[in-house]
C-alpha cells in the first residue's frame, strides 16, 4: 500500500516596498532567489520533523497527518503550571528599527547582556538585563551562544530562561536586522525582515512589560498552507529550570501566528508553588534490592517560605530522607505527614528515597511509588514524584554518559533478572559519543564508539575507538583506536554510522562511513570502509575500503558523490552481508549496494547494485538483519517523485548468503528502525513515532505480518522518540528500549515474540540529568546470553602457565579470583602451595595473610555476584637452582558454603629458573 507524502512546493515571494518600515523605505528592495527544491532524506515520515541538507527542520504531510494537525488545538487560553495565562490580544505594531542595531547577522549571534528600563519578573526570579539571540528568541542566562535548533518547550535543555516570539533558523540577507528600544513601560525586541530557507520575510517581535507580562506581534509571517507543509518552529515562554513553560505552538507543530497577530502571556498573582525534578524516574531492580532515587524540591512561590507535606503510595517498602546526611524526614509541623522541613522563597531541598524490593520476583515484576508533595501554604498546590521499579529480562545495553567531574564515560551494563552490572568501558573522555554493543559467541562484548581528535597539522576529526569486555565486566581488550585522522594537512576527518555484527566462529565486523573534509577548497570524499576482529580485539582483516570513492565534491559545485549509511549482518555460515547508500549530485540517483565476505575478509559476492534508481526515483534508510538457515533480511524505502508529489514505499527482500533472492522485492508498509529475529523464529521490528515507538512480529519464513502495535508511550517523553533498539532473550521473547530525543530518559519494554503482546512496559530504566549520547543505528542493546547460576561458583586462576625468575631472583605471579553466581561467598580463603625450596616473599593485596610451613593464606571478603579481585604475589627462587630447574606451584579458593564448581577454583602453574632477557622499552 503506497504512502503518499506531499512534497514541498515553494513559490517566489514578491516583496513590496508597503511591508517595511518607514524609516528605511528607501533601500533598494533585496533580491528573492526561488528557493531551491526540499529534497526528502531517508528518515523522512509524514508529519513529523525533517531535515534538509543544512540541518534546518520541516513539516511534509500525508492525508491522514493533515487531518491530525488541522483538527489539533494551539496554545490561546492556556495556562502553565507556574500560572502563566495565554490570549489573543489587540495588535498594535511598536516600531522600535529607530532604537538599537544590535548587529546580529546570522541566526547562531547573541548579544551581550543588555540592561532593562526596569525589574523583570519573569516565573520565580526577576531579571534586570537580557540577551538577544538571531535564532528569534530571548533568554536572561549567558550562554554566549544562541541555538538554531529549537526545542520544545518546556525542555530542560539549554537554553532555559526563554522568551521566543519565533525560534527557528533564520537567513540574514541585507535588509535583516534586529533591533530593541527601551521605554519608561516597555522593552521592545524586534526581528525585522529575517529570511527562512525559503527566502520568505519574517517580522515580528516580543514585549516586556514591568508588570510581567509579555506580548509577542507579528507584522509580516509567510502564508502557511497546511497542503504543502512549513517550516519547523517553537513559539512561548520557558523558565529558567526547564520545568515550567507554556508554548504557542510547539517543537514543529503548526504555526499559529499570521500577519498582524498579538498574543499574551499574563503572569499570574502572586501564589504558593511546588516544583520538584525530574517529576518521573526508573531503575532496573530485583529481588530485595533498595535503590536509591533522588529528587529535588524547589520553593517557586513567592509567599514567603512553606512547609511541604510527603504523602507515598506503594506497595514496596519505601522510606524518605534528606539526602545530604541521609537522616530520615520526620513530620516537623505536627500535622501528622511527614514534611520536607521549611523551605524558604527561592529554596530547594534534596530528597532521597529508598524503595526496596521484595524476595521473589520475576522478570515483569513491576512497582511504581508515588509521593505527592503538597504546599502547607495552600494545599491546592500539589506536584508527584513517580518512582519505577522494573524487574528486567537479560540483556545488555550501553551509552555514554556525561557528569562535570569525570567528563564522558562510555557505560554498558549487564542486565539480569537477578541482578545488574554498570561496567565503564572508557572514563575521562571528553568528546566520546554514540556507543554501539554486540555480543561474541564466548559471552564477551565488543564496544565500538565516536572520539574527536586533533594533530598539529590542523587535522583534526572524529575516529573510532574500541574496547572488549567479559561476561563479568572485566575488560580483556583496553580502549583501542580502530581508526585514525586523515593525516594530510588541513583534512577534517569524520568516522560515522558504523555497525557491528558478530559470526558463529567468533570473528566480528565493524563497517563504517568515512567523510574527508579538504579545508583547502572546501572538498569533500565518501567512503565505506571495514574491518574484522577477533575476539581478543586482534585486527584479523583490514580496516579496508569498499566502496573506493575517489570523486571530491560540495553542494556548492552540485558535483558531491556520497555513499553512507552502512549496515552489517552475519549469518550462520559466517559470512557477513554489508550494504550502503550511494547518491550522486551529478545524475540524481540514489541507490542501496551491497557485498557479502567471507568471515577473514574474502570476497563472496563482489559490489553489486541491490536497486535501480531512475531520474524520479530513489532508495535508502536500509534495515539489515540476519535470520536462520543463512538469510538475510533487508528493509528500505523508494522513493518516487510525480510532479507535484513524493511518493514512498516500505519495502524489503531476503537474500541468502550466496547473494541468491530468496524473496523479491516486496511491500512491508512499514518504515522501519530496526529489526532482530528472535529465537522462536519471527521477527521482531520497530519503528518510531511520535513521542512512542511501534513494534511488529512478521512470520520467520513467511514475512506476513502477525502483530502490529498501537504507539506505545510514556507520560514523561513529551519529546520525540530519539531512537530505537531490539535485541532478545532464550524465551522467544523481544526486549525494546529507546530514549527522548533530550536523551534523559531510557525506556524498555517486554514483548511476547510469538503473539506480539506487550509483556512488561514501558517503563523508564533510567533518568539522566546531563542526558545520554546513544548509537543512532539501533545498536544500544545486545543479546546477554550467559546465565548466572543461583548459587555460588568462585573462581580462581594464574594469569599464564608458566613464569620465569633467574636463579636466586623473584618469581612476579599474577593471581585472579572472584564469584561467578548469584550468591554472596561467606569466609572466603585463597591459598597458595609453594614446593620446597621456594618461599613467599610477599604480595600487593593488601591482606596479611598467614604462612605456615609452604602455605600461604588470605582470608579475603566475602565475595558477592560480580566480585573480582588480583594481586601479584612474589616468589623468591634458589640461587644455586640450574637454568631449566622448574617448579609447580598450586592454589585453591574456598569458602565456607558449598561451590557449584569446585574445579574452576584449584589451579596450578609453573616457574621455570632462566636467563631473563628483557627487549628495549620500544619493542616490548
Amino acid at each position: 500500500m503506497k504512502n503518499r507524502i506531499v512534497g514541498l512546493i515553494s513559490a517566489v515571494v514578491l516583496v513590496f516596498c508597503t511591508i517595511l518600515p518607514a524609516t528605511i523605505q528607501s533601500v533598494t528592495a533585496q533580491t528573492i532567489e526561488p528557493p531551491p527544491e526540499r529534497p526528502i532524506p531517508e528518515h523522512c515520515q509524514p508529519g513529523e520533523p525533517c531535515e534538509d541538507e543544512n540541518g534546518n527542520r520541516y513539516i511534509i504531510l500525508d492525508d491522514a497527518s493533515r487531518e491530525a494537525l488541522s483538527s489539533a488545538p494551539n496554545g490561546i487560553g492556556d495556562s502553565d503550571d507556574y500560572g502563566y495565562t495565554l490570549t489573543e490580544t489587540t495588535y498594535s505594531w511598536i516600531d522600535a528599527s529607530d532604537g538599537i542595531d544590535t548587529n546580529i547577522g546570522n541566526s547562531g549571534d547573541s548579544t551581550s547582556a543588555i540592561s532593562l528600563p526596569f525589574s523583570f519578573p519573569f516565573y520565580e526570579n526577576t531579571y534586570s538585563q537580557v540577551y538577544i539571540t538571531g535564532s528569534g528568541y530571548i533568554t536572561f542566562e549567558n550562554y554566549g551562544w544562541a541555538k538554531s535548533e529549537f526545542d520544545e518547550i518546556p525542555n530542560q535543555s539549554l537554553p532555559n530562561n526563554v522568551i521566543a516570539p519565533y525560534w527557528k533558523y533564520h537567513n540574514y540577507g541585507n535588509l535583516s536586522r534586529v533591533y530593541y528600544k527601551s521605554f519608561p513601560d516597555k522593552f521592545v525586541v524586534e526581528w525585522f525582515s529575517v529570511l527562512d530557507s525559503d527566502n520568505e520575510l519574517y517580522t515580528f517581535e516580543s514585549i516586556l512589560y514591568p508588570n510581567g507580562n509579555i506580548q509577542f506581534q507579528y507584522q509580516t509571517l509567510p502564508v502557511i498552507s497546511p497542503e504543502y507543509g512549513w517550516w519547523c518552529s517553537t513559539v512561548g515562554i520557558e523558565d529558567a529550570s526547564g520545568v515550567n513553560g507554556l508554548p504557542y505552538w510547539d517543537y514543529c507543530d503548526y504555526p499559529e501566528a499570521t500577519s498582524s497577530s498579538s498574543v499574551i502571556f499574563t503572569r499570574p498573582a502572586p501564589s504558593a508553588r511546588v516544583q520538584i525534578t525530574p517529576l518521573y524516574q526508573g531503575e532496573f531492580t530485583y529481588s530485595s534490592e533498595a535503590d536509591e532515587f533522588f529528587f529535588t524540591l524547589y520553593n517557586i512561590g513567592n509567599l514567603g517560605a512553606d512547609v511541604y507535606d510527603f504523602d507515598v503510595f506503594t506497595s514496596w517498602t519505601t522510606t524518605l530522607h534528606e539526602a545530604e546526611s541521609g537522616n530520615p524526614l520526620t513530620d516537623t509541623d505536627s500535622d501528622g505527614k511527614i514534611d520536607s522541613g521549611s523551605i524558604p522563597q527561592g529554596g530547594q531541598k534534596e530528597i532521597l528515597v529508598r524503595v526496596t524490593a521484595p524476595n521473589g520476583l520475576s522478570v515483569g515484576a513491576h512497582n511504581n511509588t508515588s509521593i505527592d508533595v503538597t504546599s502547607s501554604l495552600n494545599t491546592t498546590k500539589t506536584k508527584t514524584a513517580t518512582l519505577e521499579s522494573t524487574v528486567p529480562a537479560a540483556f545488555a545495553q550501553t551509552f555514554g554518559y556525561f557528569t562535570e567531574s569525570e567528563g564522558r564515560n562510555i557505560n554498558s551494563e549487564l542486565i539480569w533478572p537477578g541482578v545488574q552490572m554498570d561496567v565503564l568501558v572508557g572514563q575521562h573522555a571528553w568528546n566520546s559519543y554514540e556507543p554501539a554493543i554486540a555480543e561474541t559467541p564466548d559471552n564477551h562484548f565488543i564496544h565500538v564508539w565516536r572520539d574527536y581528535e586533533w594533530s598539529e597539522d590542523y587535522s583534526e576529526g572524529w575516529i573510532l575507538k574500541y574496547s572488549i569486555t567479559d561476561k563479568l565486566g572485566r575488560i580483556t581488550k583496553a580502549v583501542t583506536n580502530l581508526t585514525t585522522i586523515n593525516p594530510s594537512p588541513n583534512m577534517d576527518t569524520a568516522d560515522f554510522s558504523y555497525s557491528l555484527a558478530v559470526s558463529s566462529d567468533g570473528k566480528i565486523g565493524i563497517t563504517w562511513t568515512r567523510s574527508l573534509y579538504d579545508d583547502a577548497n572546501g572538498l569533500q570524499n565518501y567512503n565505506i570502509w571495514f574491518a574484522i576482529l577477533d575476539t581478543a580485539g586482534r585486527i584479523t582483516f583490514g580496516p579496508v575500503n569498499l566502496t573506493n570513492n575517489n570523486e571530491w565534491g560540495s553542494y556548492e559545485n552540485e558535483n558531491m558523490v556520497e555513499v553512507y549509511d552502512s549496515n552489517i549482518a552475519a549469518a550462520d555460515d559466517n559470512r557477513f552481508m554489508i550494504t550502503w547508500t550511494k547518491w550522486s549530485q551529478v545524475d540524481g540517483l540514489e541507490n542501496i549496494y551491497y557485498t557479502i565476505r567471507q568471515s577473514n575478509g574474502t570476497v563472496v559476492i563482489p559490489n553489486t547494485n541491490m536497486t535501480s534508481s531512475s531520474g524520479n526515483t530513489d532508495y535508502g534508510y536500509v534495515v539489515l538483519t540476519s535470520l536462520t538457515n543463512n538469510r538475510f533480511f533487508i528493509s528500505y524505502v523508494r522513493w518516487e517523485y510525480s510532479d507535484p508529489y513524493y511518493y514512498s514505499y516500505n519495502l524489503f527482500r531476503v537474500l541468502d548468503s550466496n547473494g541468491i533472492t530468496l524473496k523479491p522485492e516486496s511491500e512491508l508498509n512499514y518504515s522501519i528502525d530496526d529489526a532482530i529475529q528472535l529465537t522462536g523464529g519471527n521477527i521482531l521490528f520497530t519503528l518510531t513515532y511520535g513521542n512512542g515507538i511501534r513494534y511488529g512480529i512478521l512470520n520467520g519464513t513467511t514475512y506476513v505480518p502477525i502483530y502490529v502495535s498501537a504507539t506505545i508511550t510514556h507520560p514523561s517523553n513529551t519529546s520525540y522518540v530519539n531512537t530505537v533498539s531490539t535485541t532478545k532473550d532464550a524465551n522467544n521473547r523481544g526486549i525494546l528500549t529507546w530514549t527522548d530525543e533530550n536523551g534523559r530518559y531510557l525506556y524498555y519494554a517486554y514483548v511476547n515474540g510469538s503473539n506480539g503482546g506487550l509483556l512488561s512496559g514501558p517503563f523508564i530504566s533510567h533518568w539522566f540529568e546531563e542526558g545520554i549520547s546513544v548509537n543512532y543505528d539501533g545498536q544500544i542493546t545486545t543479546t546477554n546470553s550467559w546465565q548466572p547460576a543461583s548459587g555460588t561458583d568462585l573462581f580462581s586462576e594464574f594469569s599464564a602457565d608458566l613464569y620465569g625468575a633467574e636463579p636466586g631472583g623473584i618469581a612476579i605471579l599474577r593471581l585472579t579470583y572472584g564469584n561467578q553466581a548469584l550468591t554472596t561467598a561467606t569466609g572466603p580463603q585463597l591459598t597458595l602451595t609453594l614446593p620446597d625450596g621456594l618461599s613467599y616473599a610477599g604480595d600487593t593485596s593488601g591482606i596479611v595473610p598467614i604462612i605456615s610451613e609452604n602455605t600461604v593464606i588470605w582470608n579475603l571478603p566475602d565475595l558477592e555476584f560480580a566480585d573480582v579481585g588480583d594481586f601479584t604475589i612474589y616468589v623468591s627462587v634458589p640461587a644455586e637452582d640450574p637454568i631449566g630447574t622448574i617448579y609447580e606451584i598450586g592454589q585453591s579458593l574456598t569458602f565456607t558454603g558449598i561451590d557449584i564448581d569446585p574445579n574452576n577454583n584449584i589451579g596450578n602453574t609453573e616457574i621455570m629458573i632462566a636467563t631473563m632477557t628483557y627487549l628495549p622499552l620500544i619493542d616490548r
